[in-house]
């Protein structure tokens, strides 16, 4: 069998292998113009009778060269020649790069995306297909070693990533070669893929070839393999980094910003390289993404379990991660998504100076103060069953006897000589709690209390007086709830 059909077949059971393609897809595939897509084009439109599908193609031009124009013609002409659909657009990567601060690879890369998957939205296609093949995938995990990547980074780039498709990560290179070569292909050359300013560039022109002539032949084959294996370990690891997460997970923090919490001691427990992923986890999901966040920001987190109190590290994304006794908070910016809720004064009665005005049965009064929402109720005790064993023991939920409360009662900041009753009669100031609780002095300043004057009815969220506390004899209970703007699970405390 001619190479070029044992190229074809060895193309089609890769597909087959990752369900690519179902019957009926529509498949944009990116042309450049290079002898990788023009590759690619082909080798679908040789087996789209055996899949099933329907192919068109989309041009991106960067506007980065004086070749690009050319190019562009290149490909057009090629697609008037299969007799298939042929989409362009333009960007100005130059200018999107100043403006974002971005460098030219990775501009040209994001402005290209955007436009194909818009493309692809237009077309009505179901699936884009682009060149990515072996080598590519050698340097992808070269650079991601390079960069400090873990197990995701390690796994490269997949056959199937949503409706993105890769069916030529099957081939090296020179499998390409072969197939252009035999089949009389042509193609235009992109002189910047020579141009050893870019990393990429200097890894596929330099590096690999120097692995493969002095090292190991096979290292590109090897690599591919051993980012495959990579894969199917992260999809292993996953499941048991989130059961892990989960039982390190502590209530949400009490500053403004605070994504989660974790427990030092529970993170600790398990194996360092899980602690690790935990971590990188977490930070990922505070910065909501994962680009830019290396090995070297997971050990800086980690390296503070190890340290004192009230030390923290600046990460990418405006992330903190700070320690404050045993719990590692993490936090972006300075609120919830970014942004303060609208304040209003420094005290907010509850009640008004009539006494019994502000709440009426069955309505919900909105209160935002110090960068948190709290929703107040009025309602009676629930009848047929036995009271006790209903009221809410939670931080973030709190029942209080309104006929018990001081009509000039209101949410302000905890102060250190405010004082609550925890046991009969006995006082119990707020600097001590705060000392019972371990808060750092940070988190200190922000704790919000329900008060009259320099008497705590309760914390918010935390423990409560028990001179308001609800009882069989409660005729109307107050009830606080704080509200996150992204609700979060209300945990016993």
């Amino acid at each position: 069998m001619e190479q070029g059909k044992q190229i074809e077949r060895k193309v089609y059971q890769y597909c087959l292998s990752h369900q690519m393609f179902v019957q009926g897809d529509h498949v944009l595939v990116a042309l450049s113009g290079g002898g990788d897509s023009v590759c690619l084009l082909h080798l679908l439109l040789s087996l789209r009778d055996t899949l099933g599908i329907r192919i068109s193609a989309a041009h991106i031009h960067h506007g980065l060269r004086e070749s690009a124009d050319r190019d562009e013609a290149f490909a057009k002409q090629l697609c008037e020649t299969y007799g298939i659909s042929f989409y362009a657009r333009r960007v100005d990567v130059k200018e999107t790069a100043e403006k974002e601060k971005m460098g030219i690879e990775e501009a040209a890369r994001d402005l290209r995306y955007e436009q194909l998957w818009d493309i692809a939205k237009e077309a009505g296609a179901h699936k884009l297909a682009v060149a990515h093949h072996m080598d590519d995938q050698a340097e992808t995990v070269l650079f991601s070693l390079c960069r400090g990547s873990g197990i995701r980074g390690m796994a490269g780039m997949h056959p199937v990533s949503g409706q993105l498709v890769r069916p030529m990560l099957c081939l090296e290179r020179a499998e390409i070669e072969t197939y252009l070569s035999e089949r009389g292909l042509s193609f235009v050359t992109d002189e910047t893929n020579e141009d050893l300013a870019y990393t990429r560039n200097r890894i596929r022109r330099q590096i690999l070839p120097m692995l493969c002539e002095e090292v190991n032949a096979g290292t590109v084959s090897h690599l591919a393999r051993f980012s495959e294996t990579m894969a199917q370990m992260g999809e292993y690891l996953s499941h048991e980094i989130e059961e892990a997460k989960a039982n390190c997970f502590l209530e949400a923090g009490d500053l403004p910003g605070t994504r989660m919490v974790l427990s030092i001691p529970a993170l600790l427990s398990y194996p360092v390289f899980l602690q690790r992923e935990i971590l990188h986890l977490c930070i990922t999901e505070t910065a909501g993404q994962r680009k830019d966040i290396s090995t070297v920001h997971t050990e800086s987190v980690l390296g503070l379990c190890h340290g004192i109190s009230g030390k923290e590290v600046n990460l990418p994304y405006q992330v903190r991660v700070r320690r404050d006794y045993d719990r590692l908070c993490f936090y972006q910016g300075d609120a919830p998504d970014g942004k303060l809720l609208e304040e209003t004064e420094p005290f907010i009665p509850l009640l008004n100076e009539k006494g019994r005005k502000v709440l009426e049965k069955g309505e919900e009064l909105e209160l935002f103060f110090g960068g948190r929402r709290f929703l107040c109720s009025l309602m009676e005790p629930p009848r047929g069953e036995e009271l006790a064993k209903i009221i809410p023991r939670k931080r973030y939920t709190k029942w209080l006897d309104y006929d018990k409360i001081d009509r000039s009662a209101g949410l302000r900041m905890a102060e250190q000589k405010d004082w609550l009753y925890f046991d009969g009669s006995r006082k119990k100031t707020a600097k001590d709690c705060f000392k019972d609780e371990k808060l750092s002095s940070e988190l200190r300043k922000s704790r919000i209390v329900l008060a009259v004057e320099d008497h705590i009815l309760c914390f918010l969220p935390g423990r409560m007086d028990q001179s308001v506390m609800v009882t069989e004899s409660t005729k109307q209970i107050l009830q606080i709830r704080l509200s996150h703007e992204k609700e979060e699970p209300d945990k016993e405390g």
